[in-house]
């Protein structure tokens, strides 16, 4: 029998993990370095991002918003920011502080 991938909603979006990875659980975030293979912002998952921002306040504690706004880019492997992108890292800041 084949384990069917799990999906998530989030904002009329919809996410499918992996077989046999639980979203909940999910601890990495993936970075590309070759600007052909960059996600497009909307296909960057809130549970992915929620780690980033994570792994970001884990080791600065804290941070004004603007400037963990920076570090997610910077972590996320993009080198500025645009709506879209500021849209993502909104929805994975909310999974982080809201949702858990």
């Amino acid at each position: 029998m084949k384990i069917q991938p799990e999906p998530t909603e989030v904002d009329r979006m919809t996410f499918f993990w992996p077989e046999r990875i639980k979203p909940s659980e999910y601890g990495i975030y993936r970075v590309s370095t070759d600007d052909a293979q960059r996600r497009m912002a909307e296909d960057l998952p809130p549970k992915e991002v929620a780690v980033a921002v994570k792994s970001i306040l884990s080791s600065q504690i804290s941070l004004p918003y603007d400037e963990l706004m920076k570090q997610v880019v910077k972590a996320l492997g993009y080198a500025r920011s645009g709506s879209a992108l500021e849209k993502s890292i909104k929805s994975g800041i909310y999974q982080r502080v809201v949702v858990k």
